[in-house]
């Protein structure tokens, strides 16, 4: 199971956040449109909640289409495993894994020395 970072969630609301502001502005519309027309008669007040609670859900399926189009993308064909990793991709971060493990291993084997023989002057 992968761990939620919360680096990551703040990175994803940051790229998302010009959706959810306008989002936020259509909703602020339709509820004040859906309020405000309290003393029209029956037939329009019906008519303008139907509308302005139509046009609520076309702005969310809209946005919600932009968002998983736009800045979601990437994330989204990553869990829908459409993209994949090839055997090549795989073999070659594989060896840069290790060569970097082999690095680490002589610079900690290089330190160790160092302090070897410092400790052998001071005896000395």
């Amino acid at each position: 199971m992968l761990a939620i970072n919360m680096d990551d969630v703040m990175n994803v609301l940051g790229m998302i956040k010009t959706h959810l502001i306008v989002l936020g502005v259509f909703a602020v519309l339709a509820i004040a449109a859906i309020v405000a027309c309290g003393k029209l008669p029956k037939d329009k007040k019906f008519l303008v909640r139907t509308q302005a609670g139509l046009a609520l859900f076309l702005a969310v399926v809209i946005i919600a289409n932009l968002i998983c189009t736009g800045p979601m993308s990437s994330m989204l064909d990553l869990v829908s495993e459409t993209s994949y990793l090839t055997e090549a991709t795989t073999a070659e971060a594989t060896e840069l894994v290790t060569q970097m493990a082999e690095v680490e291993q002589l610079r900690r084997l290089q330190i160790h020395q160092h302090e070897r023989y410092g400790q052998r002057r001071q005896q000395l």
